[in-house]
């Protein structure tokens, strides 16, 4: 029931409330990861409202090229959480942008290459969902392929995954408690992988490019004979899972949480889904911002490390938009 709180106040702290709450949530995370949420209805104001955003951001994001360039800071600091070197990540990028050799090794490593099926993943780095009709969608992808953006987000997003296998692999000949603290914290132990895991994931045979770097791959679980398959399977998915979540932190394009709290389960096509999806237009960048960084922040230890990460958040944040000014 109703509680006094902190300060007088009162504060609604009945726990089944709490936990139907979440569950819900729970289901509109689920809803728009599985697609059940994200399939348009068929309307007519929701095609017109779909096509609005697309001439919108053809129109508005011509120039969001400029401000990506804030993505190298935050790079550096999801490579910092992990231990890893923030050049060795930016590197790997500039040669992703000009090298096509280095595009087939991201290809080979099992990292998907989505702007050659859709430009969504670099508009939905500030519009969320990208569908509509569909020479309002040639629009807008027009503009993101043209202005350089899909390229930049693409090679940022393979370039942090490419080198965090990198650096898995380098430390495949470690026990578990002598992996580089960081990597031991805050990637395996945050989801959940023990010791146990971790001799399995070492001993996996790694892939090597034809520059002679080695990256262990997650998918290589999958094909090893010496265990059973639905452990292969398992191990598989939670590292790419891993990995692939912490790409989110080094090239924000998207929050699922922050948008299944904002749609609120709608869907597209239906009156009230075209309304948050217009009124939410151009703000996923702002809650994928929100629900990770900040959300890992508030989260961190408070014992100094959350006022460092807090000082490096806005220190470089503020520089990269001066930069991009």
């Amino acid at each position: 029931g109703w509680k006094l709180g902190r300060f007088n106040r009162l504060a609604f702290r009945d726990a089944p409330d709490k936990v139907q709450g979440r569950q819900v949530l729970a289901r509109n995370m689920l809803a728009l990861l599985s697609g059940e949420s994200t399939r348009p209805a068929a309307s007519r104001i929701g095609s017109f409202l779909a096509g609005f955003r697309h001439v919108q951001t053809s129109a508005k994001l011509g120039g969001a090229m400029l401000s990506a360039v804030s993505d190298i800071g935050f790079q550096g600091m999801a490579a910092k959480h992990l231990g890893m070197g923030a050049g060795n990540v930016i590197a790997r990028q500039a040669k992703l942008l000009a090298d096509s050799g280095e595009r087939m090794t991201a290809l080979r490593a099992g990292v998907i290459a989505d702007e050659l099926a859709n430009v969504g993943v670099a508009q939905a780095r500030f519009n969320g969902e990208a569908y509509g009709p569909a020479i309002t969608e040639r629009l807008s992808e027009a503009t993101m392929r043209l202005s350089g953006l899909t390229r930049w987000t693409e090679a940022g997003r393979h370039a942090f995954q490419l080198e965090l296998m990198g650096f898995i692999a380098d430390q495949v000949d470690k026990a578990f408690d002598q992996l580089p603290a960081p990597l031991r914290r805050n990637l395996l132990e945050a989801r959940g992988f023990d010791a146990a895991d971790w001799d399995v994931i070492r001993s996996t045979r790694l892939h090597k490019d034809p520059s002679g770097a080695t990256f262990l791959v997650p998918d290589d679980l999958r094909h090893r004979t010496d265990i059973a398959p639905e452990r292969g399977d398992a191990l598989a998915l939670r590292l790419r899972g891993a990995i692939q979540e912490q790409a989110e932190f080094a090239i924000p394009s998207g929050s699922l949480r922050g948008r299944a709290l904002a749609l609120q389960g709608t869907r597209p096509g239906t009156f009230a889904g075209e309304l948050l999806r217009t009124g939410l237009m151009f703000k996923n960048f702002a809650l994928s911002l929100a629900f990770n960084h900040l959300r890992r922040i508030f989260y961190a230890p408070s014992n100094g490390t959350r006022a460092r990460q807090v000082a490096s958040f806005f220190a470089l944040t503020t520089l990269m938009g001066a930069a991009s000014i």
